[in-house]
């Protein structure tokens, strides 16, 4: 796993949670998961593209997702489920995305 790579994600990631919903994330130690089952129960996928392809996932677990949910329906278009709120939340990373040279995401 690239630095260069890996490290755009996570300050996506940290800034999105930090803006939209008001968390604070620690960081634990990245990793390649090694099994394609989910560890949590709403998912949210979204595919990369630029000079670097890939696919961003966004794993919750069914309360996180629901917690997520109510902090969100303060917002212009509030999310009807829990999956909804997750699929924002990886727009919004992906948005975040952007601002780095070496990957682009796709209009949705």
């Amino acid at each position: 796993m690239k630095a260069e790579l890996i490290n755009p994600v996570i300050a996506a990631t940290t800034s999105t949670f930090r803006n939209d919903l008001g968390w604070r994330l620690i960081r634990g130690e990245p990793y390649v998961k090694t099994t394609s089952t989910p560890s949590a129960q709403t998912i949210g996928i979204v595919g990369v593209s630029g000079s670097v392809k890939g696919t961003l996932l966004l794993t919750m677990s069914p309360g996180m997702a629901q917690v997520a949910k109510q902090i969100l329906a303060t917002t212009a278009e509030p999310p009807k489920t829990e999956s909804d709120a997750v699929a924002k939340l990886v727009e919004s990373i992906g948005r975040s995305l952007q601002s780095y040279e070496s990957v682009s995401f796709p209009a949705i």
